[in-house]
């Protein structure tokens, strides 16, 4: 399955603590693209201890670095598995509306 992340708002100016939250989402399709999946999400990132670095020069790589860092390996992991059991559902779902007759 194929993953991919955005960011939609860094919330303007810089980001530190308290003022700026990344909006993040992540959506899966399967390989054959036919069934998909997303998460979405807002993480307030912490004020750096180095110097901040000024709105118009953050690159989507640091950005994206920092979300990771912040969420941890097992909450990413957590929401991957996530949007794969909800596109697996899709697939061969357990549930099915009408009767069963028609």
């Amino acid at each position: 399955m194929t993953k991919t992340r955005d960011l939609a708002d860094l919330g303007g100016g810089f980001i530190q603590a308290g003022t700026g939250a990344v909006q993040r989402t992540v959506d899966a399709k399967s390989d054959d693209a036919v069934y998909s999946a997303g998460a979405y999400g807002s993480l307030k990132l912490e004020r750096p201890k180095t110097a901040l670095i000024p709105y118009s020069e953050l690159t989507e790589d640091v950005v994206v670095a920092w979300v990771l860092q912040k969420l941890g390996d097992e909450t990413v992991l957590g929401i991957h598995a996530a949007l794969d059991s909800q596109i697996n559902e899709q697939r061969s779902s357990s549930k099915t509306a009408g009767l069963p007759w028609t």
